[in-house]
């Protein structure tokens, strides 16, 4: 891909409507995108998949120095299926304010506190009990 069809591509998806974001997530990605997520994180997201499929992924150093630093296996892990890696910060708007869980060795970090797990977060968040994958939408409800 030309660097510039990249950077028309990049333009676009700051003025893109939520609609026309999901679209562009879906042939991205190939999956619509998570519940609860911001047009500012689909926007970063889906920057990133293009610039990927323009000039390709990390290099394998990369990744192996992922790997030592404990971010998961290095490699690349579609969106929603199951439990993320290390090293992956979970977004996600509740009651109008957004949440931001970091996966860390030893657990989930919300607001400098560790939570061993990620239902444990989301009911910190809400007060109720959730399933913390449903809540944070890396799964679906009953499923």
């Amino acid at each position: 891909m030309l660097q510039s069809n990249v950077n028309t591509e990049l333009g676009s998806l700051g003025v893109a409507s939520s609609q026309e974001l999901r679209e562009v997530w879906e042939k991205l990605y190939r999956s619509p995108p998570p519940k609860g997520m911001s047009m500012k994180l689909m926007i970063r997201a889906c920057a990133y998949q293009v610039q990927v499929k323009a000039w390709g992924g990390l290099k394998s150093s990369d990744r192996k120095a992922l790997k030592a630093h404990g971010l998961g296996d290095g490699g690349e892990r579609p969106v929603g299926d199951g439990n993320p890696l290390k090293g992956t910060r979970l977004v996600r708007e509740y009651r109008g304010v957004s949440q931001v869980v970091d996966i860390v060795p030893g657990g989930y970090r919300w607001k400098n506190q560790t939570y061993a797990s990620l239902s444990a977060v989301a009911r910190a968040i809400t007060g109720t009990k959730w399933n913390g994958l449903v809540f944070f939408g890396l799964k679906k409800r009953g499923g």
